[in-house]
């Protein structure tokens, strides 16, 4: 049996790379403020390329922050059941730190803003808002805390101000005393 050959010319360009740069570009200038010149120029893409992989410039943002939720989601993942809500915000913050430049989280610095705009922009924030606040809670449930959801949502609000304070050039470790100070009258998640 053969396999049938795709239509159309393969991908020359590794589209990882170009996922990270562009958002790079969205994480320093925003998403109304990013041109698709600065797109073109930064991920390497052809302007044609851009609009026949991603359709416009709001399809390859959305792609970015997809991509960066799918990040944070595995964060959430890898520290269920070890070290809880304290772990995962410790991580969350050094993600928001970077390594040379605060640039705080991508949704809250760029998505909050766009959501205004680009009505899928605002859904897709929503969504990510309630899995955020589902995945605290799904912290102090496992550690049997009650009101979980609530607990989880406070979590959540904090982590979103952790991010607020990094990208307003907060030193790191003024906003990790703040996070676990917030936890501490929150309620530890095991």
């Amino acid at each position: 049996m053969s396999v049938p050959k795709r239509r159309g010319r393969p991908r020359a360009f590794d589209e990882e790379q170009v996922l990270e740069r562009a958002m790079a570009a969205f994480w320093e200038k925003g998403f109304a403020e990013t041109s698709i010149a600065d797109l073109v120029a930064t991920t390497g893409l052809e302007r044609a390329s851009l609009y026949a992989t991603y359709g416009d410039k709001a399809g390859l943002y959305m792609a970015t922050l997809r991509r960066y939720a799918e990040a944070m989601a595995a964060l959430f993942s890898a520290r269920s059941g070890e070290g809880g809500v304290e772990a995962f915000m410790m991580e969350a913050i050094a993600l928001y730190a970077g390594d040379e430049v605060p640039r705080g989280c991508l949704l809250s610095s760029t998505a909050a803003v766009a959501a205004q705009e680009v009505p899928r922009v605002r859904d897709f924030l929503s969504d990510v808002l309630e899995q955020t606040d589902a995945g605290m809670a799904a912290f102090y449930a496992t550690a049997g805390a009650g009101e979980a959801e609530t607990r989880g949502a406070l979590a959540a609000a904090v982590m979103h101000s952790c991010a607020l304070r990094i990208r307003a050039g907060r030193p790191r470790a003024e906003v990790e005393a703040f996070a676990r100070q917030a936890l501490a009258l929150i309620g530890q998640a095991a």
